[in-house]
C-alpha cells in the first residue's frame, strides 16, 4: 500500500501535465528553431561540430547540448518531422516534475504538498511558454540538470556521503551547456546551506569559483550586445521588470490580454493579489515559528530571475520556467497545511489555488493553441515551398502575400534552405504589410529588389507564388507583367555580391562569385541606388581570410560618389565583419552612387593565380 502511494504522488503531476500538454506533441518549428536546423545543413558542407556546437551565436550565448548539438543531431535523424524533439522536450519535463516532486517531498515532509508543487508549476503560464516552443528546450534542459543538482546536494546534507556531492557536481557542470542561467546555481546550494546546513556551507564555496571563472569567460569569447533587444540595462526600472515577471507568473494579468476580455480584467487582478497575499501570509506564520524554509523558497525565485532583468527590452514568459520552481513549492506546501487545519482554511486553500489553476491553465492552453496556429502556417508554407522548388528546379522563388506574423514567425529565420530552396524572397513591394523591427532584422533584405526580380521574371528564372492561403499558388505571369521591363526600373539599394543576379550593379575589380560570396581584388566598384531619406547609411558586410592579416592589421578604404574614402582596419581572422558609413547630403535624390573599394595588399590561396583581397556579400543603403 506504501508503495502505491508513493508511486500516486510521484506520476500524479506527470499524469496532470501529460493530459494538459499532449497537443503540444504535435507543435512543428517556428522563429529560432530554423536557425539552429539550420546548423545541420552547415555539418552536411563540412563545418566541424565543434565550431558548430560553441561558436557564440548573435545574442553572444554558447548552449551546444540544448540548442546545437540537439538540433544538429534530430535534423540528421529526424529531419523536419517535429515529434521526436518535440517527445524529447516532454521526456525531459516529466523527469524534471519527478525531481521537483522528491525536492519538495524532502523540504516540505508532505506528500501532498510534493505533488501539488509540481503540478502548480507545471500549469504555470510560464513554464507553458517553455513548453510550446521548441528553441526554449534550453530552459527545460537547464531546469533538469539544476533540480538534479540540488537534489544531489540535499542528499549530501542528509548523509554526508561523498559521492552525492561529486553527483551534484556533474550535473552542474552539464547544467553550462543548456543555459548561461547555470551559473546562478551556487547561490541555490548556499542559500540552502545557509538556511538549514550551515555545516555544508563551505562546500559550496568551489561552485562559486566555477561560476566565477564561466562568467569572465563567457563575456571574453561572447560579449553582451550593446544595443538591441539582449542589451543589458541597469537601472531602476529592473524593479518595474520584476513587478510584471510577478505578475505574470500569478498568470492573471495575461488573461484579458490572449482573449481580448477586458471585462475580466477584475479576475486577472483578484487572482494575482490573492496568490500574493496567501502566500505572503503563509510565510509570515512560518518565519514566526523560525521556519526559514519560505525564506529559501522565496529566494529560489529571486536568483533565478534576477539575471534576466537586465533584459528590459526582452520581456519572456519563458524566463519564468526556474524561478517559478520556488514559489510553487511554497505554495504546495501552503496548501497541504491549509488542508489539514481547519474547514476555514481549507476553503481558503481551495479558492485561491482554483482560481490560480483557472487563470494559468487559461493562459497556458491559448499559449499551445496559438502555437498550434502559427506553427501549422509555418509547416504549409515551408513544405509548400519545398514543392514548388522540385517543380521549378533551380529557379528563384519570390513570395507574395506574406503576413506580418508569418514573415516574423518563420521567414526571417531563413527556412527554406531546409527544403532545397536556397533563393527565396519576398516579391517586390511585400514588406509594406509587415511591421519593421530593425533591431530584429532588415525587412529590405529579404525583398528582391523590382529590377533583379523583373530581369529575373523575364528571363524566366524565377516564380512568383502567392501564399496568403493555405497553399502556395502560382502567380508568375500575372506579377512579371506588374513589374514592367527591368531597364526601366531604378539600381537596387541593395545587393548580395555573391549572387549572379546583382550582377549588372557589380563594377570592375571582383572576381566571379562563388559559394554565395564574391571576392575583390586590390581594388574594386559597384553602384547601388542612392539614399531617399536623411540619416541613411551604406551598410557592408565581408570576411577577413586569416591569410590576409599574416602581416598584421588590414587596412579598407571605401569611397562613395568620389568623396574622401572612410578607413577601417581588420584585425579579427577567418571572422565576418560589418560597417556602417555616413552619406553626405548632397547624394540625397540620386538615383545611383559608385561604391569604391581597396584593400592595402592582396593574398594568392595555394593552388591558384588570383590576387585576393576580401570576400563580400551584402552592400546596402538604409
Amino acid at each position: 500500500m506504501k508503495r502505491a502511494l508513493r508511486a500516486a504522488w510521484l506520476a500524479a503531476p506527470v499524469a496532470v501535465f501529460l493530459a494538459f500538454y499532449w497537443r503540444g506533441l504535435f507543435i512543428w518549428f517556428a522563429q529560432d528553431d530554423f536557425a539552429w536546423l539550420n546548423l545541420s545543413l552547415r555539418f552536411n558542407e563540412g563545418y566541424s561540430l565543434w565550431r558548430l556546437a560553441l561558436e557564440p551565436a548573435a545574442q553572444g550565448t554558447i548552449r551546444p547540448l540544448s540548442e546545437r548539438l540537439f538540433f544538429i543531431g534530430f535534423h540528421q535523424w529526424f529531419g523536419l518531422d517535429a515529434l521526436p524533439y518535440r517527445a524529447l522536450i516532454y521526456l525531459t519535463q516529466a523527469a524534471n516534475l519527478l525531481l521537483v516532486t522528491l525536492i519538495a517531498r524532502r523540504l516540505t515532509g508532505s506528500p501532498l504538498a510534493a505533488a501539488v508543487a509540481a503540478i502548480f508549476w507545471t500549469l504555470n503560464a510560464g513554464v507553458a511558454a517553455s513548453l510550446s516552443w521548441t528553441s526554449t528546450y534550453n530552459q527545460i534542459l537547464c531546469c533538469f540538470f539544476i533540480l538534479a543538482a540540488f537534489l544531489f546536494f540535499l542528499r549530501y546534507t542528509e548523509t554526508g556521503e561523498r559521492r552525492y556531492y561529486a553527483a551534484q557536481w556533474l550535473a552542474f557542470l552539464a547544467g553550462f551547456g543548456a543555459l548561461e542561467l547555470n551559473a546562478a546555481y551556487p547561490a541555490l546550494a548556499g542559500l540552502y546551506a545557509l538556511v538549514r546546513a550551515k555545516r555544508y556551507l563551505a562546500s559550496t564555496l568551489p561552485l562559486f569559483a566555477v561560476s566565477a571563472v564561466y562568467a569572465i569567460l563567457h563575456q571574453t569569447v561572447s560579449p553582451k550586445p550593446a544595443s538591441g533587444p539582449y542589451a543589458f540595462h541597469w537601472g531602476w526600472d529592473m524593479f518595474a521588470t520584476l513587478i510584471e515577471y510577478v505578475k505574470w507568473m500569478a498568470g492573471g494579468v495575461r488573461f484579458q490580454e490572449i482573449f481580448g476580455l477586458h471585462r475580466l480584467d477584475w479576475l486577472g487582478w483578484l487572482t494575482t493579489v490573492a496568490v500574493g497575499l496567501a502566500l505572503a501570509a503563509f510565510l509570515v506564520l512560518r518565519l514566526a515559528h523560525r521556519d526559514w524554509r519560505p525564506v529559501f523558497f522565496a529566494g529560489w525565485f529571486l536568483i533565478f530571475l534576477a539575471p534576466v532583468l537586465p533584459l528590459r527590452d526582452h520581456f519572456s514568459g519563458y524566463y519564468l520556467t526556474l524561478p517559478a520552481i520556488g514559489p510553487a513549492l511554497l505554495g504546495g506546501w501552503a496548501f497541504a497545511s491549509a488542508w489539514q487545519a481547519r474547514r476555514g482554511r481549507r476553503a481558503a486553500a481551495v479558492v485561491v489555488a482554483g482560481l490560480y489553476l483557472g487563470v494559468s491553465t487559461a493562459v497556458a492552453h491559448a499559449t499551445l493553441s496559438w502555437q498550434l496556429v502559427r506553427t501549422e502556417q509555418a509547416r504549409r508554407l515551408v513544405l509548400g515551398i519545398g514543392r514548388a522548388q522540385a517543380l521549378h528546379q533551380g529557379k528563384v522563388i519570390l513570395l507574395e502575400g506574406v503576413s506580418n506574423e508569418i514573415f516574423w514567425g518563420c521567414v526571417r529565420d531563413r527556412p527554406f534552405p531546409l527544403v532545397g530552396a536556397a533563393h527565396v524572397y519576398l516579391a517586390p513591394g511585400s514588406t509594406r504589410a509587415i511591421e519593421p523591427h530593425p533591431e530584429l532584422a532588415e525587412l529590405s533584405e529579404y525583398e528582391l529588389p523590382a529590377r533583379p526580380a523583373a530581369r529575373l521574371l523575364r528571363a524566366g528564372e524565377a516564380v512568383v507564388y502567392d501564399v496568403s492561403g493555405r497553399r502556395p499558388r502560382n502567380v508568375t505571369r500575372l506579377f512579371r507583367a506588374s513589374l514592367g521591363p527591368p531597364e526601366r526600373l531604378p539600381p537596387a539599394r541593395w545587393i548580395d555580391a555573391g549572387k549572379p543576379w546583382f550582377a549588372d550593379q557589380i563594377g570592375p575589380g571582383w572576381h566571379p562569385e562563388e559559394r554565395g560570396y564574391r571576392w575583390m581584388g586590390r581594388q574594386a566598384e559597384l553602384r547601388l541606388g542612392g539614399p531617399q531619406k536623411p540619416g541613411e547609411v551604406l551598410y557592408i558586410a565581408g570576411f577577413c581570410p586569416a591569410r590576409q592579416l599574416v602581416q598584421g592589421p588590414l587596412e579598407l578604404r571605401v569611397g562613395i560618389e568620389g568623396g574622401e574614402p572612410y578607413r577601417v582596419r581588420l584585425t579579427r581572422p577567418d571572422a565576418g565583419f560589418e560597417f556602417r558609413f555616413p552619406l553626405a547630403p548632397e547624394l540625397m535624390g540620386k538615383e545611383s552612387v559608385l561604391v569604391s573599394l581597396e584593400v592595402e595588399r592582396t593574398f594568392v590561396a595555394p593552388g591558384e593565380n588570383r590576387q585576393l583581397g576580401l570576400a563580400f556579400g551584402i552592400f546596402a543603403i538604409r
